[in-house]
């Protein structure tokens, strides 16, 4: 085990916007409600893990796109689980127009509210089209490479770290969510222990932030135990370098105090309606 020094991030925290959808919201819950039910928090698995329905991590190399990889990863896994589609989607091309849309320089950080907006309103071509090469950081993608927008413009993002909610009330939502097959993007501040086994140390009285970076949650195991117990399984955009082959373990206290936020996950009517996923049971009796 070695210190581990990423060589990009680009995450930055999303600012407040009521407009979000959140699970108890009617636009939500007008698509949540077409799924079976699922399990309590009483009866809920003590374990969870998602990545056999992931492609292998990809590597952002020292650009900062972390959240256009992550929301790409997310869109990607829902689409081959529900419907048996493998999306390639290009996270250079979301990355551009994400900075367009909030009006930053390229080479900029960005949010993933703004990320997805992006997905949801451009599209994004498959990476065969825009590949991840720098030298197109500069460049303008062709129009036709707008055409691809047909499996993302019906998707609706949801906000589950409500405002007004505690850090526990967080991660049960996020367990619940996940339990039903509803993995998330977030947000975390990576600390200077970082290591390269993929365990991420929660020691916030000593560490130095690195940097922001995007992931997705994938999984979670309430009997992990590394100075703390339980941790949610999170998928980078590093490589297989870090970790186990790109996934590592954030130990359940950055949750609990609010030190990863920003957890958004995504809905769309065709994989509401595939049954592979189930209603998240909120009930906390």
């Amino acid at each position: 085990m070695a210190l581990f020094e990423p060589r990009g991030f680009g995450w930055l925290p999303s600012a407040p916007d009521f407009r979000d959808f959140t699970p108890g919201s009617a636009e939500s819950m007008a698509l949540l409600q077409r799924l079976a039910g699922g399990e309590s928090s009483s009866t809920r698995s003590t374990s969870v893990d998602l990545r056999e329905y992931f492609v292998e991590v990809t590597d952002q190399l020292d650009l900062p796109t972390s959240t256009a990889q992550a929301c790409c990863a997310l869109a990607q896994y829902f689409e081959r689980r529900a419907i048996g589609r493998l999306l390639r989607p290009s996270p250079l091309f979301l990355y551009q127009n994400t900075l367009r849309l909030a009006g930053t320089p390229a080479g900029g950080g960005t949010d993933l509210r703004t990320t997805l907006r992006a997905m949801i309103r451009c599209g994004v071509p498959p990476e065969r089209y825009w590949p991840y090469e720098r030298e197109r950081l500069a460049a303008q993608p062709d129009g036709f490479l707008y055409r691809f927008d047909d499996p993302y413009r019906a998707i609706r993002y949801v906000r589950l770290d409500e405002r007004k909610a505690s850090g526990l009330e967080r991660l049960h939502t996020i367990k619940a969510f996940v339990s039903a097959g509803f993995p998330a993007v977030f947000g975390v501040s990576v600390p200077d222990s970082l290591t390269d086994d993929g365990h991420i140390p929660y020691r916030p009285t000593f560490d130095t932030p690195l940097g922001g970076q995007a992931m997705v949650v994938v999984g979670y195991d309430d009997r992990w135990l590394q100075g703390t117990r339980g941790a949610l399984l999170v998928r980078s955009s590093w490589g297989a370098r870090w970790g186990e082959a790109g996934y590592g373990w954030l130990p359940y206290a950055f949750v609990e105090e609010l030190l990863a936020v920003d957890f958004f996950t995504l809905c769309h009517p065709r994989w509401i309606d595939s049954g592979e996923f189930e209603m998240p049971g909120l009930s906390r009796s």
